[in-house]
């Protein structure tokens, strides 16, 4: 018996990892603004930063909370250059946060892991990859979970969706499909 609750218990890790780990339920409501911050951030290789103002210059920002030792989170990239380029003639930009970019415990730059995530981005060399800040870390601590993590902006910073896990194309296409004809 103890043997078959062990084997039930680790094929129920397994799927939680291999799913994305979490259910979908949202922290915060759709139609909220965004409460990540007033964060000011710089992108993996320090060449570009991020404020929250750039969000309202498109029509729809995803926002994805990724690390590059999530399986799902690796899978999902190639899917996030393909959204970028089917829908950023459309307004809509793809970024995110690297979960693992950074010691939670210092907040200090992990420089073995974004050296890591380069060889990883090549499949996305337009998905915009940032450093989480302070506010962004404290953000991931308590509003993510699981990862990866995704929200969707509206231009006017409202939360539009939210999801735990990965996503292919077609659910994207869908779901931006049906945002951008609401925008």
């Amino acid at each position: 018996m103890k043997k078959k609750v062990m084997l039930f218990v680790a094929a129920l890790f397994a799927v939680m990892l291999v799913s994305g780990c979490g259910d979908s339920q949202s922290l915060y409501e759709v139609g909220t603004p965004n409460s990540f911050g007033d964060f000011v951030t710089a992108s993996l290789n320090g060449s570009e930063t991020i404020t929250p103002a750039e969000f309202m210059d498109n029509n729809l920002t995803v926002v994805k909370f990724w690390a590059t030792w999530c399986g799902p989170c690796v899978s999902e990239l190639p899917v996030l250059q393909r959204v970028t380029e089917e829908y950023g003639n459309r307004g809509v930009e793809v970024i995110g946060f690297m979960f693992d970019a950074v010691h939670f415990e210092d907040g200090s730059r992990d420089d073995e892991s974004i050296n890591h995530a380069f060889s990883l981005l090549e499949v996305a060399p337009d998905f915009r990859a940032f450093v989480p800040d302070s506010l962004i870390l404290n953000y991931i601590n308590d509003h993510v979970p699981f990862l990866p993590t995704t929200y969707v902006l509206n231009s006017n910073g409202e939360i539009v969706y939210h999801k735990v896990g990965a996503s292919n194309f077609n659910e994207w296409s869908g779901l931006l499909n049906g945002l951008l004809a609401d925008e």
